[in-house]
């Protein structure tokens, strides 16, 4: 059973590994550790996983445990502030200064926004899902993600100092910051 259990968890999982790290690392940035959060999401996951009925909402199953263990982090105030040296938790040696600093800048213009909008934000532009498929997690229609997604853009945008949303890069002005 448990081999079973192991293989069906691998199987769900697998295909969503790469966007699921994007997601951590931004959703935890200036938090908690990115590789805690990833660790202690597929802990709990795979400890619930019999409980989970439609193996479809995997995805909202392990979205919903990741944002709840930053939301319990934040509520006890287990985290430590951001410092200078966060910086080097950034994997890739490769970025540029300039590359991190602005990466750094994203991250915090992101905690800025409101969680679903950020939550938005990270699902589509970091991690590469769908409308629809961020309509499924959220458990909003199309037109309520599409609504966050241009509000979170706009709001980005001001506060990174962006003037005009509409003649940056396409097809978002956010895309190469993204690219994380």
């Amino acid at each position: 059973m448990n081999n079973s259990k192991q293989k069906d968890f691998m199987d769900l999982y697998s295909p969503i590994h790469e966007s699921f790290i994007r997601f951590c690392k931004a959703k935890s940035y200036g938090i908690i550790e990115y590789e805690d959060l990833i660790n202690e999401t597929i802990l709990r996951a795979y400890s619930s996983f019999e409980s989970l009925k439609n193996k479809k909402a995997f995805l909202g199953f392990l979205f919903g445990i990741a944002s709840n263990i930053i939301k319990n982090s934040l509520r006890r105030k287990d985290f430590i502030s951001y410092k200078a040296e966060y910086n080097s938790n950034i994997e890739d040696v490769s970025y540029s200064l300039e590359r991190k600093h602005d990466i750094e800048l994203l991250y915090k213009a992101l905690n800025q926004l409101p969680e679903k909008t950020k939550e938005a934000i990270i699902l589509f532009e970091i991690s590469g899902f769908s409308i629809k498929e961020i309509s499924e997690i959220q458990d909003s229609s199309n037109s309520a993600i599409k609504q966050r997604l241009k509000r979170g853009r706009e709001s980005l945008s001001t506060i990174l100092g962006v003037k005009d949303v509409n003649k940056t890069t396409s097809p978002s002005f956010l895309s190469i910051m993204f690219t994380l």
